[in-house]
């Protein structure tokens, strides 16, 4: 069964491909030399805002030529997020990916979540509440070493078309993904081709855009003169 995101109203989810217009859209993706996933984390309080931001988002990357998938968590569970970040990683052809998430950060580690390493910042997939989010465990949260790992696994590289991945923040706590990157060697870096970049699309979406171009000018300007600019 292949999934993708086809955007109605201006919201996307997740859903079987139907029709042409789905095939389209997935060929489109698949010859993308830049694409960027959009993920609304849990929180039935703030999914008005959340929708907005992913819309909004969704918008920017589109007005740049970037075509962007996007999910809602209160929609599906985590095993619908991996594969659909792996498959979109996983395209030949692309060579810079964005991924931009708008929700909860867990601050800490707390009951089935204490002690384990790394878990300050994950992206809160369940359970968002704040009394919901003390009986978390590792299967409601997407930790910054759970996505680096599959990371790794999914992307085809190569030594002529290296790719890399621009993960936008719109959440709390993301000063500590940028700390433990910041800890990376420059080996470390190098082989993983990853930037964390924390923003709030709300406040200032022309910001949002200027990260974006910058994000690809720095890494790829190949891929810079393919969008057209």
């Amino acid at each position: 069964m292949v999934f993708f995101f086809q955007a109605e109203d201006g919201i996307r989810d997740a859903q079987e491909s139907r029709g042409l217009g789905d095939v389209y859209k997935r060929q489109q993706m698949e010859t993308a030399v830049a694409q960027a996933f959009c993920v609304a984390g849990a929180g039935e309080e703030t999914l008005y805002k959340l929708r907005q931001d992913i819309t909004d988002a969704t918008s920017c990357f589109e007005r740049c030529g970037i075509p962007a998938g996007s999910i809602f968590m209160d929609d599906v569970g985590k095993a619908a997020l991996l594969e659909a970040l792996r498959e979109q990683w996983s395209c030949p052809e692309t060579t810079v990916f964005f991924l931009y998430y708008a929700g909860h950060g867990k601050r800490g580690g707390s009951g089935p979540t204490e002690g384990v390493p790394n878990i300050a910042g994950a992206w809160m997939l369940d359970k968002a509440t704040s009394r919901e989010s003390r009986d978390q465990t590792v299967d409601d949260l997407f930790s910054q070493d759970e996505l680096y790992q599959l990371w790794r696994e999914s992307r085809v590289n190569s030594v002529m078309k290296p790719s890399s991945l621009h993960v936008m923040l719109d959440c709390c706590y993301t000063v500590r993904w940028a700390e433990r990157q910041r800890k990376f060697s420059l080996k470390e870096r190098q082989e993983l081709r990853c930037s964390i970049t924390p923003i709030k699309i709300s406040y200032d979406p022309e910001m949002f855009e200027a990260a974006v171009w910058r994000a690809i000018s720095t890494t790829s300007p190949y891929t810079k003169s393919r969008l057209g600019t």
